[in-house]
């Protein structure tokens, strides 16, 4: 993680769904452009087929087959088999990664049903891989590695069904992934999230990842948990070493509505020492000041950002730190370790900040 000087921003956004949140905190449901519609006309369907033909001609059919991935002839890609365990034959298959004539398609879902094949579903997503093996040469650059192949089968919803990720354009540092998940009673795909680097579990939640990118101005977590069969947002984690005024949490409260919290640093404290103001629905709320035992240390440095960070995300959202990124747990320091911490203000939110963090939020695991 890149460092540099205060201000440090935590920006967190609670919601039930996919909310529309504040600022750079509003995490929009994946684009519905990127699902295209089913061929109705008869040129349609056949212009779809002459694409997938040198696929489907390949697949065997045979209903309750393991899973298997190939590359089939024109260039294409295909994860066939018995893919949701439900007995049946499905194939996914990516589109020559080059730009194709109308209809644009990149990701087709077909099942074989009744003697033929029958599209399930289309997708104008970009897969992007290279065979296990590869180096970036001149005439084939990326700026890492991407995946080997572009369909991976990961249960993200500990029911036993596994839902798909797809893998996207690369940038440097990171692959983007599209997740998918099965619906057993349509028979189609539903697309759900997208993330930078595959998605992780936090407990029972998913949690996807967006960061500014090699400048690392800003990087943020989003914490998904299952309803229904989808996706639904339950917060957002968000820091930024950008501004020094910003949202640091909107909470969602039982009747729908949001409160929210900002965090301002205070400036011109004494040598050892820094200060932050908390206001909650725009009202001040509580002031928080640190004493930092060792002189050396300040809110500069490693040991302070890894330790305010985690301390406030504990407090704030009630999840345990490791939640909030992948980093090894042991590289996080207590920040009562390292600094005299006092808490003045509102009592609702001193209580808050001081108290042990109490696992509540849906999903986490106590």
């Amino acid at each position: 993680m890149r460092l540099s000087p205060w201000p440090l921003a935590a920006l967190l956004a609670w919601s039930g769904c996919f909310a529309h949140a504040e600022s750079s905190l509003r995490w929009q449901p994946v684009a519905a452009e990127l699902t295209l519609p089913l061929p109705h006309t008869p040129a349609e369907k056949k212009a779809l087929f002459r694409q997938l033909a040198p696929a489907l001609d390949e697949l065997p059919t045979r209903a309750g087959a393991a899973p298997r991935g190939r590359n089939v002839r024109g260039g294409l890609y295909a994860l066939h088999g018995d893919l949701f365990g439900t007995g049946d034959c499905f194939a996914l298959i990516s589109f020559p990664q080059k730009e194709l004539s109308p209809p644009p398609n990149r990701v087709a879902f077909v099942e074989w049903k009744d003697g033929s094949w029958q599209v399930r579903g289309l997708w104008e997503i970009d897969p992007l891989w290279r065979r296990q093996g590869w180096t970036s040469t001149e005439h084939d650059e990326l700026p890492i590695t991407p995946a080997a192949v572009p369909f991976q089968l990961r249960d993200y919803s500990g029911d036993g069904v596994p839902e798909v990720l797809v893998a996207c354009d690369v940038e440097r540092y990171y692959q983007d992934y599209a997740l998918l998940r099965f619906d057993a009673k349509a028979r189609q795909l539903h697309l759900l999230a997208e993330s930078q680097n595959p998605p992780k579990m936090a407990g029972s939640f998913v949690r996807v990842y967006r960061s500014s990118g090699r400048h690392l101005d800003y990087e943020e977590w989003t914490f998904l948990h299952w309803s229904h069969g989808r996706l639904h947002r339950a917060l957002t984690w968000h820091e930024s070493t950008a501004f020094d005024h910003f949202t640091l949490c909107a909470l969602e409260q039982p009747d729908g509505t949001t409160v929210e919290y900002e965090l301002t640093q205070v400036r011109a404290m004494p040598e050892g020492r820094t200060a932050f103001d908390i206001t909650r629905a725009s009202q001040p709320y509580v002031h928080v000041e640190l004493t930092w035992r060792d002189p050396e240390v300040s809110s500069v440095t490693l040991d302070a950002r890894e330790a305010i960070f985690p301390w406030l995300f504990e407090r704030i959202t009630g999840l345990p730190h490791p939640y909030r990124q992948a980093k090894d747990p042991s590289y996080i320091v207590e920040l009562p370790k390292i600094a005299t911490i006092q808490v003045t203000g509102d009592k609702e939110g001193v209580q808050k900040l001081t108290a042990n963090p109490r696992r509540t939020v849906r999903g986490a695991r106590k």
